[in-house]
């Protein structure tokens, strides 16, 4: 057990790797390099690296943004339909309708 200070038992407190991106930690590059390593143990050689990125110029975004604003100005919106791209990505991937006709 660990020792108690003020009446409350005293706890390892670590600090999350999220906090450490910008510094490009050692644990963090270690931790990325494991993550990966797993990925590919479990799944096998990768065939494709896929970006995905998000356009203030898609359609949804028009009809949601007033004038002057941006999808920055919006995150609940950005996300809602970033996901909603992604997801639609993901079931295309999924059911083969992409890459048809690649031979």
């Amino acid at each position: 057990a660990k020792q108690q200070k003020h009446g409350h038992s005293q706890k390892d407190y670590y600090l999350s790797s999220r906090l450490l991106k910008e510094k490009k930690s050692p644990r963090l590059l270690k931790e990325k390099k494991n993550d990966s390593l797993h990925i590919v143990n479990s799944k096998g050689m990768l065939l494709f690296f896929i970006t995905v990125t998000c356009s203030k110029d898609w359609p949804e975004f028009r009809r949601v943004l007033t004038e002057g604003q941006e999808a920055s100005d919006s995150p609940v919106w950005t996300a809602s339909i970033f996901n909603a791209k992604l997801n639609i990505l993901m079931e295309h991937l999924k059911n083969g309708l992409l890459f048809q006709n690649c031979r």
